[in-house]
């Protein structure tokens, strides 16, 4: 798959109103408030920086390897930062992303105290659901399941706040602070 191919994929995903709902729970979890400095990590093409942005007037920034972002703003989306967040949270970028990468940048991106949130497809849901049809994201490079993500988090020092199923165990979600 291909640059365009994936950006039109990310597009469509993101038309869904399951996406919409999903932005909504995780939103409900990271309770944005102004003045606080978020940073969506793996921002894809960016429609959850502008939710949070336009309508809980939060400083929320976007980082990705790739630039999909349908409305560019270099002081929003960037590939570095030379700040530190209050939030940072994944919503189903972890698994596109190694994990020692992961714990690297949220080492110099988390102000201390900070918190992490993480939306992602629970691998346990994939494989009792898989069907003979199914084609995995060729961009993924691991899915988790909760126990495993608190274990990463455990071990890497954070504490993890909370943590559970969401939509029929479908996704999993974990707060965390460092």
């Amino acid at each position: 798959m291909n640059y365009e191919e994936y950006k039109r994929k990310l597009i469509e995903f993101n038309k869904r109103e399951k996406y919409a709902i999903e932005m909504d729970f995780l939103c409900r979890q990271v309770e944005p408030i102004a003045k606080e400095k978020i940073l969506d990590y793996g921002c894809g093409t960016g429609q959850m920086v502008w939710h949070i942005k336009n309508r809980y007037g939060a400083e929320c920034f976007g980082y990705d390897k790739y630039n999909f972002v349908i409305k560019n703003d270099e002081y929003v989306f960037r590939s570095e930062y030379f700040f530190q967040f209050d939030k940072i949270y994944f919503m189903h970028s972890f698994a596109h992303i190694e994990i020692g990468t992961i714990f690297n940048n949220l080492e110099l991106f988390l102000k201390p105290g900070g918190s992490v949130y993480i939306l992602t497809p629970n691998i346990e849901y994939l494989y009792e659901h898989k069907t003979p049809d199914y084609v995995p994201d060729p961009t993924v490079i691991r899915h988790y399941s909760l126990g495993e993500l608190k274990t990463k988090f455990d071990l890497n020092g954070f504490k993890v706040i909370d943590s559970g199923t969401y939509s029929n165990n479908e996704r999993i979600f974990l707060k965390a602070t460092k």
